[in-house]
């Protein structure tokens, strides 16, 4: 059974990691997580990353991502955010699913090839493949990787930015790309039980 893990939104833009603190963004009633925790530089030099209440976000001066296991936080999140920055400016918004199946795909050429290594002595046999689909002004890129933990499947849109407008635009589409994703995801994963 295919289960949705995580949804991983990216903002590429101009970012100013020491004015978007934890007191910034409770005090323009953003997000005020009951527990925080905070690495300085722990991404980036410039950067911070803040984890609280299961949302991570990570903020350097080039790029402002928010990751979640319940999509709409990343959408609310960020369409709060640039709602108290509207002047931000952002060159693209990215926004990734990730899925995982604990059971493998039935795809014959990955028993051929898990055959023909299974004499190599601790050797961990991973197998990846995917598509890139252009749709609704977004380039979607979709991957699976299969191990012996399961499938896990990741489903990236990535959309240009020139105007707020645009990227609201963007950000209002994440949960009709969420259905896209979870389509693409199973898809993707059944493609050996044909």
């Amino acid at each position: 059974m295919l289960a949705f893990q995580s949804a991983n939104l990216v903002l590429a833009g101009n970012f100013n990691p020491y004015i978007l603190s934890p007191e910034w963004l409770t005090n323009q009633n953003i997000w005020t997580p009951k527990e925080l925790r905070v690495a300085v530089g722990a991404v980036s030099q410039d950067g911070i990353q803040l984890n609280g209440d299961g949302i991570t976000w990570i903020i350097s001066s080039s790029r402002l991502s928010i990751s979640s296991s319940e999509t709409d936080q990343c959408q609310r999140l960020s369409k709060s955010l640039l709602e108290k920055l509207p002047h931000t400016p952002i060159g693209a918004v990215g926004i990734t699913f990730t899925f995982h199946n604990s059971h493998r795909t039935n795809d014959p050429i990955c028993d051929v090839i898990s055959g023909r290594l299974a004499g190599h002595e601790e050797s961990t046999v991973l197998f990846k493949w995917g598509a890139v689909l252009h749709q609704d002004n977004a380039q979607i890129t979709s991957e699976v990787v299969e191990g012996s933990n399961g499938v896990t499947s990741t489903v990236h849109f990535h959309r240009n930015s020139n105007e707020l407008a645009e990227t609201n635009a963007s950000l209002d589409r994440i949960p009709a790309d969420f259905e896209v994703a979870i389509g693409l995801a199973n898809t993707l994963l059944m493609r050996g039980e044909d």
